[in-house]
Formats: C-alpha cells, structure tokens, sequence
C-alpha cells in the first residue's frame, strides 16, 4: 500500500524530471561554443542565503552507484567530467573515472548525433588540465555540467532519451511488476534513494532490499524480492523524497524503539 500510494502521488506531481534524472545541486557550467572551445566556466551559487551553497539545483542524469566506477551523462563530479583530483584522490582511480565519463559521452553522440553532445565530445578530446586556467575554488566533489552556446545539452530530449535506455536496458527476463501490474523487467536496484529518514545514512536510504541470505528467497537477491519495474520504483522514490523535502507533506514523530 505504501508504494502504491507513493507511485500515485509521484503521477500527480506537477514537476516531474525525466526517466533517470533526480534533483542535482550543480556548482558549475562549462560554458562552450558549438565547436566544443571553452569560453569559461561560470559558478552557480551566490543565490542562497546563509548556510553551504552547492549550488543551483537542476535535474540530471542519475545512476546508482557505491564503489564502483560508473559516469553519470554529461554532468557529474570533477573527478569524472574533467579528470581533477586532490591529495585524497587515487590517480589512477581518477583517471578511470574521466576515462569512463568520455566513453559515456561519446555513446551519446554517436547514438543521437545531438550538435550540443557532438561539442562537448570535442572539448574532451582535446581537454588537458595543465593547460587551463581553472578557477580556484574549483573542487573535484563539485558537481559540473556543460552549456553549449547557452543550452543546457542535459536538457535536450535525444540526450534525455538515450539515457533512459542506457539506464534501463530491457535485456533481463521480464516479471510482474507489484505496482503497475505490467510484465516488465524488474530493478535489480532501485535508482533512488530515500533522504531525510531520522536515523538513515546522509546518502539516502533503500526501501526495498535484501543484503544478507536470510532475508532472500527463490534465488531472488538485492531488489528483486519484491519486483518492482525501473519506472514505478523511479517514480516511487521521487514522490517519497518529494513529501520528505516538504514540512507541509510530512509529520515526524518519534523513536519507535
């Protein structure tokens, strides 16, 4: 009941994001022209009053990941979009990441031959960090995205698109999902977490998932326990972060414990 009525409430919203974008601060624009040059990189903050300014919050490209190297399309930390590292970073692992978010790009290009996609593919090629002027309070954990000739590429409906597949590739069998009822192939993860739970982890919490053996059943692992189709546990995971962000749409009460 529970995820049903947040699939319901996530349909009603009237600001919905794309299929696998989810809410970003963005602290930076790479600002191009339409033949991939840099004209400059242009700080988002500076609008907030009081408190750490992240920057401006836009919806972007989402991917779930822990440990593991895996680019987010055209907007991401620094470490990735432009390889930039601190004296906490692992080189390697840094250039592993930039290497992935280049080839992540360059995908997209090929696939929608999007101009906007087809610049920033360029400027990466020929991106080399020593050569630039970058601005000081740039830091790796920044979240950046590229503006080409004042568009946002993100923004573009191909980009939004190829993403969505990219996200969701339909190549595992196919069950009923518990909330639409359709026959669909399930998440093995569920792409969004839920933030602000007293007690949870800052990152955000998962709703359904099994991580130990007793908690698994039938040789179903991770979220497969309770199948739940890519779009429904999307949209489930927005609309509950959506009543969480909102002091009108929630009531919080004490320890249950």
């Amino acid at each position: 009941m529970l995820l049903e009525s947040l699939r319901e409430y996530s349909m009603r919203l009237e600001d919905m994001s794309p299929v696998a974008y989810i809410k970003t601060p963005i602290r930076w624009f790479i600002d191009l022209d339409g033949q991939g040059n840099l004209l400059g990189f242009v700080s988002t903050t500076g609008s907030k009053a009081g408190g750490k300014d992240r920057g401006k919050m836009m919806y972007t490209p989402n991917i779930l990941r822990s440990s593991g190297i895996k680019p987010k399309l055209l907007a991401d930390k620094g470490d990735y979009v432009l390889g930039l590292a601190d004296e906490k970073s692992k080189p390697e692992r840094v250039r592993e990441c930039h290497k992935a978010f280049v080839e992540l790009v360059r995908q997209c290009a090929a696939a929608t031959n999007n101009p906007s996609v087809l610049a920033v593919q360029r400027f990466l090629h020929n991106w080399d960090p020593e050569k630039i002027s970058l601005p000081e309070d740039l830091a790796p954990g920044d979240n950046l995205t590229f503006r080409v000739d004042g568009r946002l590429p993100v923004e573009d409906p191909d980009v939004q698109a190829f993403w969505a597949d990219y996200t969701n590739p339909q190549t595992k069998e196919t069950t009923t999902c518990l909330l639409c009822g359709q026959l669909k192939t399930p998440a093995e993860r569920h792409p969004v977490k839920i933030k602000g739970i007293p007690g949870g982890q800052t990152a955000g919490m998962a709703l359904v998932s099994a991580n130990e053996k007793a908690f698994e059943s039938y040789g179903l692992e991770a979220s497969l326990i309770a199948p739940i189709c890519y779009d429904c546990a999307e949209r489930y995971g927005k609309a509950a972060n959506a009543l969480i962000e909102d002091d009108t749409t929630h009531l919080r009460l004490g320890s249950c414990i």
